[in-house]
């Protein structure tokens, strides 16, 4: 559930349900509980498409918590997942993590215009807000790294990133 408490309910709603279903375990509801979980079965309900899908809702829901039009956590998330993105393409260990003058710079060359009057300290306080909600932890060169890996899969591909960003200067 990657810490998040509200995938918990989530998590477990879906296992319940699937409990149910002939393809998963076949329980009938007059014969159980105990309902015998394998880890099978545990994966088999976190690898269904819909599952995934509200998954990805519910971190993105996160991502625009701040209820600004300006979707700051949005544009940095998808900033550090471009920097993600080019690390593994040249060889830079993503782990190192972005440190908000890094998030800057990249936010003008991109021309993000949200970002033009911000201080590294901004940054750095919107950051470490991200660190707060989960999203972010803090490496120790001052920078920051997604929580989770799958967090940036959830951002998307290269390309689907750097469209994001690039909608966002519109």
């Amino acid at each position: 559930t990657n810490y998040f408490p509200g995938l918990i309910q989530l998590y477990c709603a879906n296992l319940i349900e699937s409990l149910k279903k002939k393809d998963y375990a076949g329980y009938a509801e007059a014969d159980t509980p105990p309902y015998i979980l394998s880890e099978t079965h545990v994966q088999k309900i976190l690898g269904e498409n819909e599952l995934q899908t509200e998954i990805k809702s519910k971190f993105f829901i996160t991502l625009t918590l701040d209820n600004d039009e300006d979707n700051y956590y949005m544009l940095i998330a998808l900033l550090v997942a471009y920097k993600y993105h080019e690390a593994k393409s040249s060889n830079i260990a993503a782990h190192e993590g972005c440190t908000p003058k890094d998030i800057l710079k990249l936010a003008n060359d991109f021309n993000v215009m949200r970002f033009r009057n911000f201080t590294e300290e901004n940054m750095y306080a919107l950051m470490e807000e991200m660190k707060e909600l989960n999203v972010f932890q803090a490496v120790g060169n001052n920078g920051y790294r997604f929580s989770r890996y799958n967090f940036l899969h959830m951002m998307g591909t290269e390309e689907e990133v750097i469209n994001a960003i690039e909608q966002a200067t519109l």
